[in-house]
């Protein structure tokens, strides 16, 4: 029943149409024949006015379609647009935050460019640094090793000082005392000569009279007992009764000497002499 339906509203819809009517070529090249019957001419005009009540029927429906379509387009245009300017909107947008990201992207690249220029300068400033280091290092050893040479130099001085003040400590009292023990060493020797002592003793006492005097640390080079030359580890060291110069392990003898009684070094002829 429905297809039925739609089989006749498909044929009036065609004939309103006038799908079925021949085409204007057709009823242009048809030759014109007009019946000499009036009542087939009425029936002829009755005809004609239908098919053109039908034809004008079929073209206001298809003008009220275009128009429809007509207003379905212009709709669908102005949605169009409206998507179109929508979807500029966004890509203008998106254009501009990706300008944004490619402006920000561009600075930090220019402030990475500029952080490895950084970079590269402060290791070029490191192996200057290094190489400054280094020398003073190598300055800094250098004056250490000087520093212990003069550490060793000067506690070789203060030595030699500390004997000096101590020879010069007993320097006057021998000055003094030198005088005499002269005059006591000819007593002595006049008393040796006049007891007929031993030969030895007085040849002794005779040779240190005629020898005694002081010794400069310029004019002696070696020791006058042992005979080695003095260097940095001997050092020169004054006999205190008869001036001659003596290395430390041959002047180990003392004896009192001053009002202090202090004990002064001397030879060991010197105290072999003092000891009688």
């Amino acid at each position: 029943m429905m297809n039925k339906d739609v089989r006749n509203l498909s044929s009036r819809y065609l004939k309103l149409l006038g799908a079925n009517r021949k085409c204007s070529t057709e009823m242009r090249d048809q030759t014109i024949e007009l019946p000499q019957d009036i009542d087939q001419l009425q029936f002829l005009c009755l005809q004609l006015r239908e098919e053109l009540i039908e034809t004008r029927a079929a073209k206001e429906h298809a003008e009220v379609v275009l128009r429809d379509e007509i207003t379905t387009l212009e709709t669908q245009r102005k949605e169009d647009e409206i998507e179109k300017r929508r979807i500029e909107d966004v890509y203008t947008e998106r254009v501009n935050g990706v300008s944004q990201e490619l402006g920000f992207a561009r600075s930090q690249l220019d402030s990475m460019k500029d952080a490895s220029s950084k970079v590269e300068e402060m290791n070029k400033r490191m192996t200057e640094y290094r190489k400054v280091i280094e020398d003073l290092e190598k300055q800094l050893q250098s004056v250490q090793k000087e520093r212990a040479d003069l550490e060793m130099t000067v506690a070789f001085y203060k030595q030699k000082c500390a004997a000096l003040q101590q020879e010069l400590d007993t320097s006057e009292t021998v000055q003094k005392d030198f005088v005499k023990l002269s005059q006591n060493l000819q007593i002595e020797l006049e008393k040796i000569r006049q007891a007929e002592q031993s030969v030895f003793v007085n040849d002794a006492f005779i040779q240190v009279l005629k020898e005694v005097r002081w010794q400069f640390d310029e004019d002696v080079h070696a020791c006058n007992q042992c005979e080695s030359n003095f260097s940095k580890n001997r050092i020169k060291l004054h006999c205190c009764h008869c001036g001659k110069i003596f290395c430390s392990i041959c002047l180990t003898a003392t004896i009192p000497s001053g009002p202090h009684r202090r004990p002064a070094k001397v030879c060991q002829v010197c105290h072999t002499l003092l000891s009688r």
